[in-house]
């Protein structure tokens, strides 16, 4: 569950809450609800919140490590 890893990854972090809402310009409450799986962020909230966790949307949605085994696909035009 997002709300899960959200939280996950900003204990990794080493962040508080508090300062993961005034990164995404959101109240604490908000952001808690984020985390209490009461509403889901936004995509773009996603990438904010991953690059101030200084992670991958991957990383932040799946908890994969950084440098786990990734598939590249080729896409010929």
């Amino acid at each position: 569950m997002i709300s899960h890893q959200i939280k996950i990854a900003r204990k990794k972090a080493g962040k508080s809450a508090a300062e993961c809402a005034t990164a995404l310009s959101l109240t604490v409450h908000a952001y808690r609800r984020w985390e209490r799986g009461e509403v889901e962020p936004k995509a773009s909230q996603c990438l904010t919140l991953a690059e101030y966790l200084e992670i991958t949307v991957d990383q932040l949605l799946t908890d994969k490590p950084a440098n786990a085994d990734a598939q590249h696909m080729t896409v010929s035009v």
